[in-house]
Formats: structure tokens, sequence, C-alpha cells
């Protein structure tokens, strides 16, 4: 879609991509993508309700803090800048489960010289809540498609990329 629409998608100054099983509201959503504009992030998302389903500890919800400059950002709930889109747009068909893109998504974004550690962020103000089981459907898997666990091995050996997760800083603002 961002191929074929990419006259279009490159008008706005961030693009969100979420998963369908997100719950927010559009005032939460709203106060998002201004704090993303208004802060010239690079790649962002909203925090998890403490009730979510959560595969990474990262992208839960830290109580009293307004945001945290990372180096991992959930492909569940992606907002990234035009810029960053455009970046790593190349990356969205390595594999069909997306596992194991954010890894390379830091990668290449803290590459470019105009990289700052808060390009990156969780926002912990803004919380929306993960409604199913992480993993269990395998939606959007062919037939014949590796387990998502399978294209993330594939995805890190391939570019030389850890499981790390670092929160560079917190912002209690």
């Amino acid at each position: 879609y961002i191929l074929d629409n990419i006259e279009i998608v490159t008008k706005y100054s961030h693009v969100w991509i979420p998963d369908d099983d997100l719950d927010s509201s559009a005032e939460i959503l709203s106060a998002f993508f201004s704090a993303a504009q208004k802060e010239n992030v690079k790649l962002a998302q909203p925090s998890l309700t403490l009730d979510s389903f959560y595969s990474h500890l990262i992208t839960l919800s830290f109580p009293f803090s307004y945001s945290r400059a990372v180096s991992f950002v959930e492909v569940m709930a992606p907002l990234f800048s035009r810029d960053a889109l455009l970046d790593c747009l190349w990356t969205f068909n390595l594999n069909e489960s997306g596992w194991g893109l954010e890894e390379l998504w830091f990668k290449i974004l803290s590459s470019k010289s105009d990289f700052k550690s808060n390009n990156i962020v969780i926002y912990d103000c803004f919380s929306i809540k993960h409604t199913r089981p992480v993993g269990a459907q395998n939606r959007g898997l062919r037939k014949h498609s590796d387990s998502p666990m399978a294209e993330q091995t594939k995805i890190q050996k391939h570019w030389n990329l850890r499981n790390k997760r670092t929160i560079f800083s917190i912002n209690y603002e």
C-alpha cells in the first residue's frame, strides 16, 4: 500500500502502522501523534497498558514517566517519521511476520548522521492495550512460511543483530 501510494503517504510528517488488535481512544492517539510531531522523533510507539498481552517488557508502561528514549520500538505499533519510513521501507518485505525488524530499524536509523539517542521513543503517557495473545494466530503467514521466531532468527543472523533492548533515558516531564 505504501509503495502504491507513496505520493500520498509522504505528505504526512509521521505514519503509524498498528496491528489490528490494539485498543485506544482517539484522544490518546491524537496526543501521541502531536507529541511525536512536536518532538520530531524518528520512530515511536505508545506504551502498552499493564493488562496488555506483551512480548517485550520494555514496551510496558513505566509509571510516572512521560517517555523513554530506547533502542526498540515493536513492529506491532511503530510510528515512523516520513524520513525514517523511507529509510526503513525496504525492510518491510524481508519476512512475512515482521518479527526481528525492530533491531534492524534501530541499526538503520542509528547509522544516520543526524541520529540522536532520543530519536526513538516509547511514550509512557500514551498507553494502549494489546488485546490478543502475541503470535497465537500466525495471521498473515502463508501455508509454507517459517514461524515468526524462525523469521526473526534469520533476520538477526543475516544482519548481525542481537536482542538488545536499551533504555537511554527516561523523561519524567
